[in-house]
């Protein structure tokens, strides 16, 4: 059956965002998508799974909140680390759950649009092409870029986009909707490693978090007490406490440590890294666009991902992107409107495009070139 066949129904579509930490899925007519923690959960002693009746029972293991939510007694994986897919057998487990625990349906019957960071590996498109046509017969699939999803998310379809989340930090300018790949930026640090800081910065005023409970214990405390401080030097003599109180009822103080955190975005040297600060990152990735489209891009600089939600932030990365770009151009930081379903809904609004039907990868095309088709119809 053709792509394009009218029993395929656009608001039938699945659209599946894997993140490092969370994944967004859903039907292209859904207004939200659901939010499942990319893990999974394997019981750490032989009698748990009987005495849980919720449990995955195909894989006899713990899927997304589900696992976090066993965490005590179970080993918990990602299977998606600093934007690359590092267990495929896993990411069916968790994909097999979607189909059947959240959207209720048979992938045969659907085609999908799978979200994908820049500069995504050949050979990891063409290993996913291969499985989801062969494992779930699905009948299309599209590959789109989350940069150019979360820019059309705000309406425009030109601008730099500076995604920072839980595995992945990285700048990428659009123009036209075209992502211009040899000046896309990707950092080494991503909100992973701020926790990981987290973790020391507390173990200095005595606590030990060691683990994967704990991690996400710490992982909270960063995202509701920590902010961006507009000069580090200066702010860092005056923070106020922030008390803390632990799901065991014991209180902590945090002082220094709400801004040292977040600031690793602006001098990753705190941890130890090399590379550029969020900052000189974007600044650099407009420096390789040609010179008749940088304006454009000074004036488009979007902001998504999780660790732009520090209060600060954008005040911050506006302030230093000012003081280094040309006096003759304008700097404008905007942000998306939700940044945890932007690139997902970039995606439905994708979906819904007429041009969109010449674009699907049918399985006819797979059969007849191979999984390097994915190179020839999504870039």
């Amino acid at each position: 059956m053709d792509s394009n066949d009218d029993n395929y129904d656009k608001d039938k579509t699945i659209i599946i965002d894997n993140g490092s930490f969370n994944s967004k899925v859903g039907f292209s007519g859904y207004d939200e998508p659901t939010i499942i923690r990319t893990c999974v959960g394997y019981p750490k002693y032989s009698k748990t799974l009987e005495y849980h009746s919720t449990y995955y029972e195909k894989n006899e293991c713990f899927i997304g909140d589900l696992a976090i939510e066993n965490r005590g007694i179970s080993k918990i994986n990602y299977p998606i680390k600093y934007g690359d897919i590092t267990s495929l057998n896993e990411l069916e487990i968790i994909w097999d759950y979607f189909f059947k625990e959240v959207l209720h349906c048979d992938p045969d019957s659907h085609r999908i649009i799978l979200t994908e960071p820049c500069n995504n590996k050949r050979k990891n498109r063409e290993e996913i092409t291969k499985f989801l046509f062969e494992t779930y017969n699905i009948p299309a699939l599209y590959f789109a870029n989350q940069a150019i999803l979360a820019l059309n998310s705000t309406g425009r379809s030109t601008g730099i986009v500076v995604e920072s989340g839980d595995g992945v930090t990285q700048i990428a300018p659009v123009y036209c909707n075209y992502c211009i790949s040899h000046a896309i930026k990707r950092t080494k640090y991503a909100g992973k490693d701020l926790t990981d800081f987290m973790l020391n910065l507390l173990s200095e005023i005595g606590l030990r978090f060691s683990t994967s409970s704990e991690k996400d214990i710490t992982k909270s405390i960063k995202e509701s007490a920590c902010y961006v401080a507009q000069n580090y030097e200066e702010e860092k003599k005056f923070v106020e406490d922030h008390e803390i109180m632990l799901p065991d009822g014991k209180k902590i103080v945090l002082k220094e440590q709400r801004i040292k955190c977040p600031e690793v975005l602006f001098n990753p040297k705190l941890i130890y890294i090399e590379d550029d600060d969020i900052v000189t990152a974007c600044y650099n990735s407009i420096q390789k666009c040609d010179i008749d489209i940088k304006e454009d891009m000074y004036y488009n600089i979007i902001l998504s991902g999780g660790n732009t939600n520090f209060k600060g932030f954008k005040t911050r990365f506006e302030s230093e992107m000012g003081k280094i770009v040309p006096k003759s151009m304008t700097v404008k930081v905007s942000e998306v409107e939700d940044k945890i379903c932007s690139v997902w809904k970039g995606a439905k609004t994708l979906s819904q495009l007429p041009d969109m039907e010449s674009n699907w990868i049918t399985k006819k095309e797979f059969e007849d070139y191979g999984s390097q088709i994915i190179h020839r119809k999504c870039f």
